[in-house]
């Protein structure tokens, strides 16, 4: 059977024949309901506190995306769930005999953000944040002089803290700003092969700070309708 035909099938099945691909189903339209906007954004910076590996001219840059939740909130502030991944590259090693090549991905990460009440007569609003996500070195590898290839696996724990503002009303409402910290420790990196090239880390930090840009496209909800007949 083609694939394109098995995979209709597959929806179909999960959309409407078997009850528990229903309720699987049921769950996500749940999930994806409850998502008040999407943002998208663009990050470059430099890596902090690492003497194995440096960034390309001392910088660099990723992309990221992100689904944010709304979180009850007292009066005055409104607090946001933030589920998104990122990915970041543009480093090197500092090793001469290592050509370093790879990504480092974070999924997912997970962040709160607080931040003031948006009202009509306020263009610009403050927030903080606060996350915890799951970095990898992503499709990363190591290449010897000669050209011999050594695959690089490593993972860590990422935390990073965020302040930024972002633009509620007007033409460029959505449009925000934000400078941010991450820490990561890479520890027990595993190359592929053996034995280890001298001078190759076997652990690494890969701590960034930086700025961020990006755009906020909040989805919009209907009304709820209203009670009563009409007089």
């Amino acid at each position: 059977m083609p694939r394109p035909v098995r995979l209709l099938g597959v929806m179909l099945a999960l959309g409407t024949a078997h009850p528990a691909g229903a309720q699987v189903f049921d769950m996500f339209s749940g999930l994806f309901g409850s998502v008040s906007s999407i943002a998208f954004y663009g990050q470059g910076g430099a890596l902090i506190g690492e003497d194995d590996i440096q960034g390309n001219h001392g910088l660099v840059s990723g992309l990221g995306i992100e689904t944010l939740l709304e979180l009850p909130s007292p009066d005055g502030f409104e607090f946001e769930l933030g589920l998104g991944t990122s990915v970041l590259r543009g480093f090197e090693a500092s090793e001469p005999s290592l050509d370093l090549n790879g990504s480092i991905r974070t999924l997912p990460r997970i962040s709160v953000y607080a931040s003031t009440a948006t009202r009509p007569d306020r263009t610009v609003v403050p927030y903080i944040g606060i996350g915890f996500g799951l970095a990898e070195m992503w499709n990363a590898a190591g290449y010897l002089p000669d050209g011999t290839a050594r695959e690089l696996t490593a993972e860590a724990y990422e935390l990073s803290g965020t302040a930024g503002a972002a633009v509620v009303n007007g033409p460029l409402s959505g449009l925000y700003a934000e400078v941010g910290v991450q820490r990561r420790s890479f520890d027990g990196v595993v190359w592929s092969g053996s034995p280890l090239p001298p001078g190759w880390p076997r652990q690494f930090r890969a701590s960034t700070v930086g700025v961020s840009f990006g755009w906020q496209l909040r989805l919009q909800r209907p009304e709820p309708p209203t009670g009563g007949a009409e007089e």
